[in-house]
């Protein structure tokens, strides 16, 4: 079956052509999702939320998307994302994702004639620039294979390769290692985090990204093991070179809280506490939280985060939205400096507070659990300490 194409809005999903991405004058998000995501599962309204909550919050940048099979079949694309970092391949769907939206044919030959005239930045280089890819687990694989196949089919057209320099990507639980060209033998290789020690390769033709993990993510370390991750465990590691920059986190945990009011089927309303542990430690909302209290008419509830990432999630998406580097962040510059142990200590607290919020709310009776979750979960935020 065909890619099938969807946009992700604030308030669910809709079904789109191809075209629509294509026509879409200004920048777009393009999410490359996981397993289940790819297999039409879970592409519901809370993703369209966790997405959504790391974009600035006045932008109307749409969020595009897609999936390959109507009727799920995991267990193929899993076997597909193992194998692909095993033979640096290309899937079908990767191409045809190419194909269809980040570097359509019809376009790539307008594009040729532009350049004959010595007029590109009207085309391809406009393009370009207004593309963002967010890629989460398999989608990250799918994002270097994009990557590839961009560089193949850049050259076919004759197209300055450079320009794919302006496409922005955010890897988040990365089951996949970017492609390099090392100067040295002059070859393409996959990296791991060997290389960023002695970084010699030419950044020209690929895409500006930056790579989001955790050091306990059971999925990423099942498909690359230890290939980003380094012996010496420091609370944040992080490196890269040119266009490339990695964070991985060795701090915080696997545990997803949230509480808040929200409301019974009949409108009353209806006091809730969530927490759930992630055994993967893979969760796109562990890498993505943030904390939030959001109201409306639906209720009042707060997200507890459990990582720092999703502050960095969002400054790298802010930047490539203002048109700025993504692998110069001002957040992972004090992760690296005076920051970790206070913002380590910070996720710690915030820890102890919801566990104690939970205990206050077990000893209160209905009525008074309602107050009380709805002054905790506003007090969370402007009193975070």
């Amino acid at each position: 079956m065909s890619v099938q194409y969807i946009q992700l809005l604030q308030d669910g999903i809709k079904a789109i052509s191809p075209s629509c991405i294509i026509d879409w004058e200004g920048q777009k998000i393009i999410f490359l999702g996981g397993l289940l995501h790819l297999n039409k599962i879970g592409l519901t309204k809370g993703l369209s939320e966790v997405l959504h909550g790391i974009i600035p919050p006045q932008s109307t940048v749409p969020i595009f998307s897609c999936y390959f099979n109507e009727v799920p079949n995991i267990a193929e694309t899993a076997t597909q994302m193992h194998e692909i970092e095993i033979t640096n391949g290309i899937t079908s769907q990767a191409k045809e994702i190419v194909d269809d939206i980040l570097l359509p044919t019809e376009k790539c030959i307008l594009w040729a004639q532009e350049m004959e005239q010595g007029d590109l930045s009207r085309g391809l280089e406009s393009y370009t620039k207004n593309l963002k890819i967010i890629g989460y687990s398999y989608g990250t694989s799918l994002a270097q294979q994009i990557e590839q196949y961009a560089r193949e089919k850049i050259r076919k057209y004759g197209l300055p390769i450079e320009v794919l320099n302006n496409i922005q990507c955010l890897n988040v639980g990365p089951v996949a290692t970017p492609m390099i060209t090392d100067i040295r033998s002059g070859h393409e290789v996959r990296t791991d985090r060997s290389y960023f020690n002695d970084a010699v390769f030419d950044s020209s033709g690929r895409f500006e990204q930056v790579f989001l993990f955790k050091a306990t993510d059971k999925v990423m370390h099942d498909v690359i093991k230890d290939a980003l991750l380094s012996k010496d465990r420091k609370e944040y590691d992080v490196f890269g070179h040119g266009h490339l920059l990695f964070v991985c986190e060795n701090t915080g945990d696997e545990m997803f809280r949230r509480f808040g009011v929200g409301k019974f089927p009949r409108g009353t309303p209806d006091p809730r506490i969530q927490f759930n542990l992630d055994h993967e430690g893979h969760d796109l909302r562990l890498y993505t939280n943030t904390l939030l209290t959001k109201e409306d008419e639906n209720g009042i509830f707060c997200t507890v985060p459990s990582s720092n990432l999703g502050l960095v999630a969002r400054e790298a998406i802010t930047l490539a939205l203002w048109g700025q580097k993504i692998t110069r962040l001002k957040t992972v510059s004090e992760l690296k400096l005076e920051m970790p142990v206070s913002r380590t200590y910070a996720l710690s607290s915030l820890a102890e507070r919801f566990n104690s919020v939970v205990r206050d709310y077990r000893a209160c009776g209905f009525e008074e659990s309602v107050t009380y979750l709805r002054e905790q979960a506003i007090s969370f935020v402007t009193s975070p300490k």
